[in-house]
C-alpha cells in the first residue's frame, strides 16, 4: 500500500499545479485510489487472472492519471472562479 500512496501522493496529487489540495484531501485521495487499486487486483486474481499482469498494470496506470488529470481540472475550475 505505501507504494500506491508514494506514487498517487508524490508523483500525481502532490504535483505543484495543484496547491488546493490540502493535506487531508491528498491522504483522503491517494487512500482511495489505493484501495481502487488494491480491489482491482483482488478481482483480476479471483476472476482466474485472464489479463496478464502487464494489462492489469497499464489498466492502474490510466485511473491514477485520470485521478490526476482530475485534480487539475478540478484546480483550473477553481482558478477561474476566484
Amino acid at each position: 500500500m505505501e507504494m500506491i500512496e508514494h506514487l498517487a501522493s508524490d508523483r500525481k496529487i502532490n504535483s505543484e499545479a495543484v496547491p488546493v489540495m490540502t493535506p487531508q484531501k491528498k491522504t483522503f485521495t491517494a487512500e482511495f485510489l489505493s484501495y481502487g487499486v488494491v480491489g482491482m487486483i483482488i478481482d483480476w486474481a479471483q476472476n482466474g487472472m485472464k489479463q496478464s499482469p502487464e494489462e492489469i498494470t497499464i489498466s492502474i496506470k490510466e485511473i491514477i492519471n485520470g485521478a490526476r488529470m482530475f485534480a487539475v481540472s478540478r484546480y483550473f475550475q477553481e482558478l477561474t472562479k476566484a
